[in-house]
């Protein structure tokens, strides 16, 4: 279930952009990425409960699930922790919770730290996860290379416009289908470990 979620994460996900091209490209793979881990997130809710239960109905000895956490787990659940507190103290608490336009508010952070605690607790990812994310990596970038030859194959920036507009007509610059041109040159050259 992890290496799908993974895989998904890596490849649809990577290559989803919305129906609206990069004027709201941040918003709509922040949904995206809030439904995808969403249902991971529940499905590996559901298989650790029937685990217990399996635990429990076979008489099995309950584990401590904080003395088996790692410290970067701990780290990460102090974070959380934080996180939540700042939110509820803040006089902005829709906008901490939501995030604003970037949907990086206490609800995606709190997705990321789960997201963390479940996949570190799991042996290493499949091997064939990274595939499809490689193959949808060279469709990212064979997109790209159409933008920087000047032209706009799925229509995400506006009308008339293009990579070279960058900072001139419009603010940043996009590129690909992640669209921020930083986050996109970050991830192209991540090299699994």
């Amino acid at each position: 279930m992890t290496d799908i979620y993974l895989a998904l994460l890596c490849s649809a996900y990577l290559l989803y952009m919305g129906p609206d091209g990069y004027g709201q490209i941040t918003r709509h793979k922040g949904e995206a990425y809030l439904i995808l881990t969403g249902i991971y997130l529940l499905a590996a809710l559901l298989v650790r409960l029937e685990l217990a239960a399996v635990g429990r109905r076979q008489k099995l000895k309950p584990v401590s699930w904080l003395k088996e956490t790692s410290p970067a787990q701990k780290a990460v659940m102090l974070y959380l922790a934080f996180t939540a507190l700042s939110t509820v103290l803040s006089p902005y608490r829709q906008t901490a919770f939501w995030g604003g336009g970037r949907c990086e508010g206490l609800l995606a952070i709190a997705m990321y730290v789960l997201v963390f605690l479940v996949v570190s607790s799991r042996k290493r990812p499949a091997g064939w996860v990274f595939l499809p994310a490689a193959l949808a990596m060279g469709a990212n970038c064979l997109l790209a290379f159409a933008q920087f030859g000047g032209f706009n194959p799925l229509t995400l920036y506006p009308a008339g416009m293009t990579y070279y507009d960058a900072n001139v007509r419009y603010a940043g610059a996009f590129l690909g289908t992640i669209g921020n041109v930083d986050i996109l040159d970050a991830f192209s050259r991540h090299q699994p470990v």
